[in-house]
This record gives structure tokens, sequence and C-alpha cells, in this order.
């Protein structure tokens, strides 16, 4: 999972996982506003619950809301914008057990789509109270610490009912309009332009025209969807990458200079300045780093005041 935060200020977040047979359970609480993308493994899905949708979150360009469930396939793809204060759980778990519960309702065609979907549930009704009540629980033991929630009866309770609950939800699917939806293919023609030439001069001409879009809908398009202007996001991306590098480089064989210049980050000393204030570490500081504990104390991506359980 790819995260880039879109504000300057201290990133402070909660995340919390387990593992239970084949299945794994997760929530986080972001205080930050982020951008975020990740690619489910072919036999894998995910069914997750959104306990509150910060503002200007989507998914897919489409705004997500609180009480939403969302769905991802095998192979499927997560392109999503958390605003500040945004709260979710999840479970991972085999294809197999949705994949069959769809197909005997007959929706398997319509949701084998490669991008995540958001679902609306009636709360009101059986199946939406227990849709929300069980990723309660999780949300409960990892994000307020309540050890006393057995993971193993939550997965039973989880299962006995989950999977025909998520398949009944796929024909309310919720439509989008068709200018924001276009407006979010620009946004990804230049967010690929950027990925594909990170490491080369870009400037906002370059991704007006990758955009197919003037430079005033385009800072429109990224206001919209992102909060921030374009050369902000590029910049953020730029450090973002360069903090991925520095985290997995081992410092005999790599240098501060060599990781910045392949990020495109060619004025040294202001990089050093702004990789500080976005991680609250200089980047020697994160070569540095004992590579063993990475996955302990950090991510590529995010500030080190991020707290994990």
């Amino acid at each position: 999972m790819a995260v880039t935060p879109l504000t300057p200020a201290p990133m402070r977040a909660v995340f919390g996982s387990d593992e239970h047979d084949d299945n794994v359970f997760s929530s986080a609480r972001y205080d930050f506003p982020l951008r975020t993308r990740f690619r489910l493994p072919e036999d894998r899905f995910l069914i997750a619950y959104v306990h509150a949708a910060g503002e200007g979150s989507w998914v897919g360009g489409e705004k997500l809301e609180t009480g939403m469930v969302l769905v991802g396939m095998p192979g499927s793809r997560g392109e999503l914008r958390f605003g500040e204060g945004t709260s979710w759980s999840l479970l991972v778990s085999s294809g197999q057990h949705l994949r069959r519960e769809l197909s005997r309702l007959g929706h398997y065609a319509e949701s084998t789509s490669r991008r995540l979907q958001r679902l609306i549930p009636d709360e009101e009704s059986e199946a939406g109270e227990r849709l929300r009540s069980a990723f309660e629980c999780m949300r409960l033991r990892f994000i307020d610490q309540r050890r006393d929630i057995n993971l193993k009866a939550m997965l039973e309770n989880l299962k006995s009912h989950l999977f025909g609950d998520v398949a009944s939800l796929f024909p309310g699917v919720p439509d989008t309009s068709r200018t924001r939806h276009s407006h979010y293919l620009v946004l990804r023609r230049v967010e690929n332009f950027i990925a594909a030439n990170l490491r080369h001069e870009i400037r906002l001409r370059d991704l007006c025209d990758a955009g197919s879009a003037s430079e005033r809908n385009l800072r429109y398009i990224f206001d919209e969807f992102l909060g921030i202007s374009p050369n902000h996001y590029l910049s953020t991306l730029r450090l973002c990458e360069a903090r991925r590098h520095l985290s997995e480089a081992q410092p005999e064989h790599n240098t501060v200079r060599a990781i910045a210049l392949e990020c495109g980050l060619w004025d040294l000393s202001r990089f050093a300045e702004s990789y500080r204030q976005l991680f609250g570490e200089l980047p020697s500081e994160t070569l540095k780093v004992c590579k063993t504990s990475l996955p302990e104390t950090r991510t590529p991506y995010l500030s080190p005041s991020i707290q994990y359980t």
C-alpha cells in the first residue's frame, strides 16, 4: 500500500491488525488527509466498513460516506483519498467464500470489476445491523484496545452471515456524475505521468498536457480531489518516494544524494529541510536506521509519529 500525506502538519494515526487462520483483520484512524492506493492479490478479497469518512474522502473518485461498505474482489485496485478523521475496519480473506455467495445470488458477473466497489447497506435492516456491529467489534479491538474481544469468536460471527449480507448489496451500487468521473480520469492520467517521469524535470505545462486540461482546470481538479495544488502534490510524491528508497537502502551502498537525484530532487539543502518538515527527521537519519526494525517502527511513506498496535 502506498500512502501520500496531503498536509505538512504532524501526521498522527492509529493502526491495529491481527491474523487468524487465513484471515487478516485490521482497523485504522487517520488524523490527517492522505492519498492511498493498493492492489489485492489474485487469491484474496477485501471487505471494509467505513466508521467515519472525513471531509473530501473518496474511492475511485466517487464520494466515500460514513456507513459505506467497500468490497475488493481478487486482483482489484483500490484508489482512495481519506479526509482527516477517517476510520475504517476491514477483513482480507480467501476469495472463494464471497465469490460463491455472489454466484448463488447471480451478482458475480457484476462484481468482477478490477476496482474497489462502494456499497450502501440499509442499517435498519438485519443485514445492515449485522455488518455494522461486526465491524464495530473490530474497531473496539484495534482502535480502542479492547483486549476482551475474542478474534476467533468475531471471525465465526462474521462468517455466519457476512458473505451473504455483502453479496446482497451489489445491486444497489451508487452512481456518480459524469463530470466528476471525467475529472477523476484527468487526475489519474496526471498521476500516471508523474509516476513514469518522477526522476525527470516536470513542469506544470507537462502535467496539463498529460491530463489534456488547461492550467486553470487542472488546479481546480487537484483542489477538488486532493485539496492541494499540482506542484505541491508532485513535491510530496517525490519526498515520499525518496523516503521509500531511503528506508529500504543500505547505508554502505547508497547515499542521500544519489537517492534524492533518482527522485528528481536536485536542490539537496532544500530537499533535506522539506523532508525534515514532512517526516520529522533528516534523510540521513532515515538512511542510517537499522533495517531489521523497519517493519515494526515505521513505514516508507508515513511519519514516525504514527502509532501501530
